[in-house]
């Protein structure tokens, strides 16, 4: 399983949770298996710099990539419909959340 966390800085595990979900400068690529990380991988958001409406952008970016879960700390209603019906997941976790407490909370270990 994939999960995306957006991401405010590129500062590995004490990356910490972006105050937006769509403009987020990075997002985690987090592989999971058996509730354990795999494979994480921090990588800059091309869309997080665009114009009006880029939740759904992101949203098809980031199920294309095989992201089941999205996590961040709210989205809009358009980002918001677009992961429903593309069948990914959304958690909401606080801005300012260090990453390695994000992965507690979802009960994965490193």
């Amino acid at each position: 399983m994939k999960i995306a966390v957006a991401l405010e800085n590129n500062n590995g595990l004490d990356s910490i949770v972006a105050y937006r979900f769509a403009r987020a400068p990075f997002f985690a690529i987090i592989e999971v298996e058996n509730g354990k990380v795999k494979k994480l991988e921090i990588i800059p958001n091309s869309y997080g710099g665009g114009a009006r409406g880029v939740g759904p952008a992101v949203a098809n970016w980031l199920a294309n990539m095989g992201v089941k879960i999205v996590v961040g700390p709210h989205i809009g209603p358009n980002a918001a419909m677009a992961l429903r019906n593309l069948g990914v997941e959304f958690r909401q976790v606080s801005s300012g959340t260090r990453l390695a407490e994000v992965m507690r909370i979802l009960g994965f270990s490193m």
